[in-house]
Order: structure tokens, then C-alpha cells, then sequence
């Protein structure tokens, strides 16, 4: 059981891994958007594969750091909505569309 997660958020990293699920993207870089802890303690990540620009889920024995980071302006606008409880737009910061 690990408490701490080994990488940060936007962190580079490859994907070195063993299984056959993920062998199409093993030694691709990717950056973490995303990381959750498992029931056992082990943790889990949400990664952009950049050469795939989509998004896959990886446990954290599947990734190698690069020692680089990327930025969250690199992946998201800053954009936002304001939402009513019943899904009606109220506001926005940006576009909305």
C-alpha cells in the first residue's frame, strides 16, 4: 500500500507495461490528468496518450517518469459553465459552446 501518489498531476510518463490490454500504447509518452486510490491502496491513473490523443486507465506499476512535466493550459482551456439544479446554463467564463 502506497499513500502517496508516485506521480503528479500533468507529469510525463511512459507507459511500460505488461499487459496484453495496454501493449498497443506500452513506450508511448502520456501525461497524468487524473489519479484515484483503490480500495487495496494501490493507486490508479487517467493518462492522455499523445500520440492517440485519447485517454486510457492505468495502474501506477504501468507508468516510468520522463522527469517533465506538461502544463493543465496544454489540456484545458479554462473555460467554464455555471449550471442551475435543473441543467440550465446561468453563466459562463468563455465560450460555451
Amino acid at each position: 500500500m502506497n499513500d502517496e501518489p508516485r506521480f503528479g498531476f500533468y507529469e510525463k510518463v511512459r507507459v511500460t507495461t505488461a499487459n496484453p490490454d495496454l501493449a498497443d500504447i506500452h513506450g508511448m509518452l502520456s501525461a497524468v490528468l487524473g489519479r484515484a486510490q483503490n480500495d487495496d491502496g494501490s493507486w490508479g491513473y487517467a493518462i492522455h496518450v499523445y500520440e492517440r490523443s485519447t485517454t486510457y486507465s492505468v495502474a501506477e506499476s504501468e507508468l516510468t517518469s520522463t522527469g517533465d512535466h506538461a502544463l493543465r493550459s496544454d489540456f484545458y482551456s479554462g473555460d467554464s459553465i455555471r449550471v442551475s439544479r435543473d441543467g440550465e446554463i446561468t453563466g459562463s467564463s468563455g465560450r460555451t459552446t
